[in-house]
This record gives structure tokens, C-alpha cells and sequence, in this order.
């Protein structure tokens, strides 16, 4: 089911903005679950990741929550090779790779694909997969995620992504009351 839209940008209200949401409003915010069927550096097949984002990407950079490492087994997968986003009635994948193609269900992804509850993605033509499953019951609710483990994950998927910007933002907030501090003590 490809559709042509507006090209994606990865933004600050998609994670950071819906991590939020996930850990002070769990009741009502739809979450997926990514069950990794490849084995790869960073993950052993069988992991199931709880999502809470509504931006997530894919790809070999550091700045990705889904990282895989091009290697002997996958070795087509760029910096940001995808993206699965929230839209209005659920969730799509997003080819972001300009030379490397994705596919769900076998079938090649040229800019977008509605997602459904048991489609297998693969990140690169040869894998790693990853299955896409949407909780139903009590799992649906992201209450049934303890608050720990929510806050854990809005960690990974949320702040991964600005991980260095944080960093420096945090040193630079530091140096500067560090120098209000001695300006204020020297005086």
C-alpha cells in the first residue's frame, strides 16, 4: 500500500514531544511493539521493543533507536536507512534511504507503507527483519508498562537522537553557573 506524501523530517515533537506524552498521560497513547527476528551487534532475535515514540529511526547512526551495523550479513543499511511514524489512523514506514531499499512483506518500499498489525520489515534487502505488532486488551494501554520502563525507553527512543546536544547543552548550563557561582562569591 504505498502512498506518495510529503517528504518526513524527523522532529523534536515526534520524540522527545510523544515521550512526554507516553510518560505523564500512559491511558490513552497508542504504542506498537518491535519484535527483532534477526539477530544483529545490538540485538538477539526474539527482543520485543515497546515503542512510545511517534518517530522512530532506523539505521546504522548513532542517532537512530533502531541501530544496525552494516556487516557480512547486512550490509546495505545507510546512516538513516527508515523511519515508522505515527500518522491518523496508525502507523507507516518510511523509506529515508536514497540508495539502499526496505521492504515489508517482501515487497520494496519507494516512499511509504501503512503499517498493520504482523507485517515483517526488512530494514535492507537482506534483513535484518523486524515484526510489527500492534497490543490489543490490557497490553493496548501503555499503563501496562511499568513507569520505570517507560521512563527507561523514553530515554533510548526519545532522547537518543539529541544525545549530543544534551551533552553539551548540560556542560554549557554547568560552566555557566559555575561562572555565575564565582561571580558571585568574588564579589
Amino acid at each position: 500500500m504505498e502512498q506518495e506524501e510529503d517528504k518526513f523530517i524527523y522532529s523534536i515533537k515526534g520524540s522527545i514531544g510523544s515521550g512526554l506524552k507516553a510518560l505523564l498521560n500512559s491511558s490513552n497513547k497508542p504504542y506498537y511493539i518491535l519484535e527483532q527476528r534477526s539477530s544483529t551487534k545490538y540485538y538477539r532475535a526474539g527482543k520485543m521493543h515497546a515503542i512510545l515514540v511517534d518517530e522512530l529511526l532506523i539505521g546504522s547512526d548513532s542517532k537512530c533507536s533502531m541501530r544496525y551495523i552494516n556487516n557480512k550479513k547486512f550490509t546495505m543499511i545507510d546512516a538513516i536507512q527508515s523511519a515508522i511514524v505515527r500518522s491518523d489512523d496508525g502507523w507507516k514506514y518510511i523509506r529515508m534511504s536514497k540508495q539502499y531499499s526496505t521492504f515489508v512483506n517482501g515487497q520494496r518500499v519507494e516512499t511509504e507503507h501503512k503499517l498493520e498489525n504482523g507485517d515483517q520489515i526488512a530494514v535492507a534487502q537482506d534483513g535484518p527483519y523486524i515484526g510489527f505488532h500492534i497490543p490489543t486488551g490490557r497490553k493496548a494501554e501503555l499503563k501496562s508498562i511499568s513507569l520505570s520502563n517507560r521512563l527507561a525507553l523514553f530515554g533510548w527512543q526519545a532522547l537518543r537522537p539529541y544525545r549530543t546536544a544534551l551533552i553539551i547543552s548540560s556542560i554549557l548550563l554547568i560552566l555557566i553557573i559555575a561562572v555565575i557561582l564565582w561571580l558571585i562569591i568574588s564579589n
